[in-house]
């Protein structure tokens, strides 16, 4: 495949590229276009492409072999924060990238990740990460105080020098409209087992692609979804017999996100050849009206999701909240970015208006 034309259209030319060589399998390898190294690792799907290349391309081995290095140091890192928690009481479930290449991809390294997603009980966060601090993890300061961004990052440099990131997760989204779909202890009661050690646990497969559409629609809205976020979906539904596909759009259903589903199995089917009956997406959009996550289908610019999303919220009291935590982030973090010039209230909000505006 010869790609030609303007830079604008590069980003287009380069996942058209990608979604070719993703479906073609076993069929001869494709002409790889300029960019397309930093494109795949951008987007997740390295490890795929280089396996699909390794016979042909020194490089492409190479390149594996980097991927499985850091692969390891992400499941030891997983281990050793597992072996800290038995002690400490505390559970985790390891969700995305850190439960899906356990359990669909061989070898898992092809399934890359720069972070490990962990849910912990709410009640337990501030405890986990006091836990994490005290073993060598520096907390990654947020421009929110844990309303707005349900979520925490935390940091250490590891013996072999890789940054090894963990996101500890309280809701499985931030969204207001997705993150109460489904909580720590539903997703617990349907968990099984993980090799990271018995303090943490993965989620049920019907729940890892229950979890894979909540991720879809609601991280980072406005921007595209990585290419590898469509190939975990893939991956589970082919994986999936006719009755756990049966069940999952149950399930789907019950929860409110049928449409959501529909959308992100009628995207890989059409991407990437992926087997979904019409009958399940006709099912899945029955309830399309009358699903309050269906309006996250579409991106419509952050003013009118910023309006959305406050209308969701349960009364006035909760709006404000919303609107506080997004507009004064916490101390910690205003001394971190501006040093001892923290701006004056009134600047500080003017600041974070044009942002906020910018970013629309």
């Amino acid at each position: 495949m010869k790609i030609t034309g303007d830079s604008a259209n590069e980003p287009l030319r380069l996942t058209a590229w990608c979604w070719s060589e993703l479906r073609a399998q076993a069929q001869p390898l494709a002409d790889a276009p300029p960019g397309w190294l930093a494109f795949a690792r951008e987007q997740g799907v390295l490890g795929l492409l280089s396996a699909r290349r390794a016979a042909l391309e020194p490089a492409a081995r190479e390149r594996l072999a980097q991927l499985a290095m850091a692969h390891l140091a992400r499941e030891q890192e997983l281990k050793r924060v597992a072996a800290l928690l038995e002690a400490e009481n505390i559970e985790l479930i390891a969700f995305k990238g850190a439960a899906v290449s356990q359990w669909l991809y061989h070898p898992a390294y092809l399934r890359p990740r720069s972070d490990s997603d962990v849910l912990v009980r709410a009640e337990l966060a501030p405890r986990l990460l006091r836990v994490l601090e005290k073993h060598g993890f520096e907390r990654i300061l947020s421009a929110n105080s844990g309303l707005v961004l349900a979520e925490c990052s935390a940091a250490r440099l590891d013996a072999y020098g890789v940054r090894q990131v963990l996101d500890v997760h309280w809701c499985v989204n931030s969204h207001p409209r997705l993150r109460h779909l489904v909580g720590f202890a539903e997703l617990r009661s349907r968990a099984t087992a993980s090799p990271y050690g018995s303090a943490i646990w993965l989620p049920d497969p019907l729940d890892q692609l229950f979890l894979s559409v909540v991720h879809l629609y609601g991280h980072q809205r406005g921007e595209p979804a990585k290419l590898i976020w469509w190939v975990d979906i893939d991956h589970m539904w082919r994986h999936f017999d006719q009755t756990q596909r049966a069940a999952f759009v149950e399930q789907a259903l019950r929860k409110g996100l049928g449409a959501l589903s529909a959308a992100a199995l009628a995207h890989v089917a059409q991407q990437l050849d992926t087997p979904v009956a019409a009958s399940d997406l006709q099912r899945l959009n029955a309830n399309f009206s009358a699903e309050p996550s269906a309006r996250l289908m579409t991106y419509r610019g952050r003013l009118i999701e910023l309006i959305d999303d406050l209308a969701s919220l349960p009364g006035w009291a909760a709006r404000l909240a919303w609107l506080k935590d997004l507009a004064l982030p916490p101390r910690a973090y205003l001394e971190q970015r501006y040093g001892e010039k923290v701006p004056a209230l009134p600047k500080l909000l003017l600041d974070r208006a044009l942002g906020f505006w910018r970013q629309r």
